[in-house]
């Protein structure tokens, strides 16, 4: 019978990488007018996939750049207050991180400009983009009221999904003992009433 920190880990292992779905075959690109800030994402913001990807790669809003990354970088933004100060430099390295990632795949309108992604591709890529993104910025020392917050943020309904999973895999498989005894912790204040998920 598995142990309750092991069921708890496939609670929490999917809280890294919620998906929606992104279907829709985008328009062909040609030469589409995209704003300076898209080649260098503004920090702290998320306007980077209303006003540059989902105008370079439409999908709509159940798409990658509007049904995922527009609405949870929002709401990671409205509940910054909520994690440990760092927390919230963890949650704004990843932002950054997140769309500078996508920036490559953006057409820039020369001959170097990649080939216009569907939304499939689109979500393929910028999910596997995910897991090095929360990596490099810490997540794996984050204190366990900042991964309560994550929980909350993203909402309990969001997080059982084939892809999900694989990409929270993914991040345990970086964090190794590290991400075992942040579960424990969780567990443990969990029990003792001292912290609270949400399903948002």
């Amino acid at each position: 019978m598995p142990s309750i920190a092991s069921m708890t880990l496939l609670v929490l292992l999917p809280a890294l990488a919620v998906i929606a779905p992104a279907t829709a075959i985008p328009q062909p690109i040609a030469n589409v007018e995209l704003p300076q800030n898209c080649t260098a994402p503004t920090p702290h913001t998320c306007t980077f996939y209303t006003s540059c990807l989902e105008v370079a790669i439409p999908c709509g809003p159940d798409g990658y750049a509007i049904g995922y990354g527009n609405k949870f970088c929002s709401k990671f933004q409205e509940n910054a207050d909520k994690f440990t100060d760092k927390g919230e430099e963890w949650m704004y390295k990843v932002m950054s991180c997140l769309q500078e990632s996508l920036v490559p795949k953006l057409p820039n309108n020369s001959t170097s400009s990649p080939k216009p992604m569907s939304c499939s591709e689109l979500k393929s890529f910028a999910y596997s983009t995910h897991p090095n993104c929360y990596l490099s910025a810490g997540v794996c020392t984050l204190h366990p009221k900042d991964w309560i917050v994550l929980l909350n943020s993203i909402g309990i309904q969001e997080l059982f999904t084939i892809e999900t999973i694989e990409q929270a895999l993914a991040v345990a498989k970086g964090c190794g003992k590290e991400y075992i005894e942040i579960v424990k912790d969780i567990l443990h204040k969990h029990k003792k009433g001292e912290l609270q998920v949400t399903a948002a």
